[in-house]
């Protein structure tokens, strides 16, 4: 009967080669060649041009952000010593109204 048939399935790596004979490689081959070849040049013009994803550019990167980092360190340090300095003053105003 009609409704017994079953479809051998396919058992891949096994059977790749099976995709050869639905795209025909003489037609097809140098194309799929060219959008890889496409696809890959826009990922690695992507990432090069990205600083974040650089490896040409990284050292640079991380040579900035390292000095930023240090000139916010030393803002904070300096405030807090102004801030320090502020509290002691008014903390010696404080104790000359008292006396």
């Amino acid at each position: 009967m009609m409704s017994d048939y079953k479809p051998a399935r396919p058992s891949n790596p096994r059977d790749d080669w099976k995709l050869w004979l639905v795209v025909n490689p003489g037609t097809w081959l140098i194309p799929l060649l060219i959008t890889f070849l496409a696809v890959s040049l826009i990922v690695h013009a992507f990432v090069f041009t990205n600083p974040n994803y650089s490896p040409l550019r990284y050292s640079a990167v991380v040579e900035e952000a390292v000095v930023e980092q240090a000139a916010a360190v030393e803002e904070d340090e300096d405030a807090a010593v102004e801030d320090e300095a502020v509290e002691d003053s008014d903390d010696d105003n404080a104790a000359e109204e008292t006396d």
